[in-house]
């Protein structure tokens, strides 16, 4: 049976069709290495002002203890090769 309410509420969550579900991957496994404070930051605002999803995953390990955000690995590349540009 099909659950019509979740449904439509998970449409209701899609920034230009994609869904917050759509956000994986954090800075550290897209970049193999810790992005730092200032990166992160950046990146978040660029996912904000294009209306990207954006996700959160609560981390804890040896070097660091918290929550990360996550991007659409479509997204990071994108945001990456922009910043090589200028």
């Amino acid at each position: 049976m099909v659950n019509l309410k979740l449904q439509e509420e998970l449409n209701q969550l899609k920034y230009k069709g994609l869904s917050p579900l759509d956000a994986t991957v954090s800075l550290y496994e897209y970049l193999n290495e810790a992005a730092g404070p200032e990166l992160g930051k950046d990146v978040y605002k660029q996912a904000l002002s294009k209306n990207e999803p954006v996700g959160a995953r609560d981390v804890v390990t040896r070097n660091y203890c918290g929550k990360v955000m996550l991007y659409r690995r479509e997204f990071l590349k994108e945001y990456f090769d922009a910043e090589r540009l200028r």
